[in-house]
């Protein structure tokens, strides 16, 4: 049933059935992994699996702080998100993946409905690429991944110039290729893109 749920929003129903993709992994880990046991007509399931599918396609069991407990090399991993400037929320919170909520995964904030609203994973080697999902969160109002060494490539989806709520797009110091979506114009209010 919950495969019946994600092929509408994979843009190919076959991703989810090749082991080589993030969409795979992603589903594969809600069905066979995921303690959290969500259901199949959970408001949140198609969230929960965007963000398990951007973990897996920007290479997160590689990540400095907060992969999902099972990838570390670590006798007793820990998730210590770096600290945030004053009059910013929070961004601690339990490894990714993890069977918690997950509104409670660090770099994560969402609003009072639990719908995610900040993703920032900065400075923790962030590798792959962009997913072409996010547009599944759709009152993302900020989505960071910048800052040395994260080494994310290829291009900028258009998806992200669905975000009608998202203000900040911030990728610099990437290696992302190709010009910035003409999409992502219509609705954003500083994108800081770099070399």
């Amino acid at each position: 049933m919950i495969f019946d749920v994600l092929k509408a929003v994979s843009p190919s129903e076959l991703d989810l059935v090749d082991d080589s993709t993030a969409a795979y992994l992603s589903f594969e880990w809600l069905v066979d992994d995921d303690a959290y046991l969500i259901c199949p007509d959970d408001e949140k399931l198609i969230q929960r699996y965007v963000l398990g599918k951007l973990y897996f396609q920007t290479m997160g069991d590689q990540w400095i702080e907060c992969s999902r407990p099972s990838s570390s090399t670590k006798p007793n991993p820990t998730c210590n998100a770096p600290a945030v400037s004053s009059g910013r929320p929070a961004l601690d919170g339990s490894p990714w993946l993890d069977p918690n909520h997950e509104c409670d995964w660090a770099f994560i904030n969402c609003n009072d409905d639990l719908c995610v609203t900040r993703i920032e994973v900065d400075e923790n080697c962030v590798s792959g690429t962009l997913a072409n999902e996010i547009d599944y969160l759709p009152f993302l109002e900020v989505f960071t991944m910048d800052g040395t060494p994260n080494k994310i490539s290829g291009t900028i989806p258009t998806q992200f110039g669905n975000l009608t709520q998202l203000e900040i797009l911030d990728l610099d110091e990437n290696g992302l290729t190709g010009t910035i979506p003409e999409e992502i114009y219509n609705n954003l209010a500083l994108i800081q893109l770099g070399e």
